[in-house]
């Protein structure tokens, strides 16, 4: 099986024979082939000629069963995940999907957070403006929590709604929601938690930090404050959210979220402390 003129690079062969070895530790070769065949079994070599490559015997492998052996292998959690069974170090990368992957060990007991939920943060985008969002918290399979965060965004797409997915953990009791979505904002985003409240067992209001990265200028940090809401369907919910000026904010139909602007900034005066960088420089 001798390279190509398109075959990976003799680097990218090694990283594979690596991760292979190590995953034939803890599962058959059998088991590596059918984990990256799936349906396409037939494209790949024999157990033989995969034990060759794996034992070095077989220096390269042509792009087609590279590319299907590091798709499973190693770019998928699963993949990662079998390759360090029983192993004593887990690289960092696989140690935070594993808590990604696992929201409930850390869960405050008999505490409910799936629920739909008003977020409140001051905006990143326009100065002086007010920003209402809605997440949805869901569980999946049982543990894992899901969230997905709408806003109607009237600033930048006239009346069209924008989402961004991402999951939600605990850490000391407190919960954190990491995002991911390609719009006004880059990239990854995260919640920070820094005070939560229950009511009858279910998470009903967090308050703590949203810290973005704008599609345009630097990193912004604002404080924030999740609602639960409990009297609205989403689409209800989603129809609420926007970016508001103050004089829109102030306007009747808009009092309940008045209210929880008004809430946050006393949060966020009781709880703000400056940045001790901001003053290096300054003495004499």
């Amino acid at each position: 099986m001798e390279p190509g003129s398109s075959d990976p690079p003799d680097a990218s062969q090694e990283v594979l024979r690596r991760a292979l070895a190590q995953a034939a530790r803890f599962v058959s070769i059998k088991q590596i082939l059918d984990l990256a065949a799936g349906a396409d079994r037939g494209r790949l070599f024999t157990e033989r000629a995969l034990r060759d490559f794996i034992n070095g015997e077989t220096k390269s492998i042509a792009k087609a069963n590279y590319d299907l052996l590091a798709a499973a292998w190693l770019h998928t959690p699963l993949g990662r995940a079998l390759r360090t069974i029983g192993a004593d170090a887990v690289p960092v990368f696989d140690q935070l999907m594993r808590v990604l992957a696992d929201g409930t060990r850390s869960r405050p007991e008999g505490v409910r957070a799936p629920g739909n939920y008003f977020m409140y943060h001051g905006s990143y985008i326009r100065p002086r403006h007010y920003v209402v969002r809605s997440l949805t918290v869901a569980a999946e399979d049982d543990h894992i929590l899901t969230v997905t965060d709408t806003i109607r965004d009237d600033v930048t797409l006239g009346t069209r709604d924008r989402s961004s997915s991402g999951v939600m953990v605990f850490t000391e009791g407190l919960p954190q929601v990491l995002l991911y979505g390609e719009e006004n904002k880059r990239g990854l985003s995260l919640m920070i938690a820094s005070r939560a409240d229950d009511r009858d067992g279910a998470l009903d209001q967090v308050f703590g930090a949203f810290v973005v990265k704008p599609a345009r200028g630097d990193t912004a940090t604002r404080h924030c404050l999740m609602i639960r809401e409990t009297g609205l369907q989403l689409k209800a919910m989603i129809a609420e959210t926007g970016i508001f000026s103050e004089v829109e904010i102030a306007e009747p139909s808009r009092e309940k979220h008045r209210r929880a602007f008004e809430r946050l900034k006393k949060l966020a005066t009781a709880e703000t402390f400056p940045d001790p960088v901001l003053t290096y420089g300054n003495s004499p």
